[in-house]
């Protein structure tokens, strides 16, 4: 080992292991994408028909966590015919979309909300206490169940 900079590097391993154990599962916890996506799937009905509206960033890890096929939607008319076909539908989509969208008209309903990261990359990391946390939604079309009607 020598001319080996051992201290350097036991010092870089240090920072690396302090990094998984402690910054990465708190980072991993911050973005919604695998609660939401099971969410849909111990919700929806296995005929159901799933979606996602501009969340392009998320399509491996969402199909992974849902467990079914997944419509990417990225046009308020995709959003549109995607509502009007038959059947039940599920869509999870940022909160700002789904206020445009009801506000342009479309009955949707909002079964579950909450905020998380958007960002996958180290700029959210970087950004730290500024990251920007967004607001998801997952929305339906399917009818208030009694349960949920009773509760409101």
């Amino acid at each position: 080992f020598d001319g080996v900079p051992l201290a350097p590097a036991l010092a870089l391993a240090a920072v690396y292991v302090v990094v998984l154990i402690a910054a990465a599962p708190v980072f991993e916890a911050a973005k919604p994408t695998a609660r939401l996506a099971r969410l849909v799937r111990d919700t929806a009905p296995l005929d159901a028909q799933v979606a996602m509206y501009r969340l392009n960033r998320w399509t491996s890890s969402w199909r992974f966590y849902v467990e079914r096929p997944t419509v990417p939607l990225d046009s308020f008319a995709q959003v549109k015919t995607f509502f009007e076909a038959p059947g039940v539908r599920y869509c999870a989509m940022l909160g700002r979309d789904y206020d445009a969208l009801t506000a342009a008209g479309l009955p949707l309903r909002v079964i579950h909300e909450e905020t998380g990261l958007f960002m996958t990359s180290g700029r959210a990391l970087r950004a730290g206490a500024r990251a920007r946390r967004e607001r998801f939604v997952v929305v339906t079309s399917a009818p208030m169940t009694l349960a949920e009607n009773d509760s409101r």
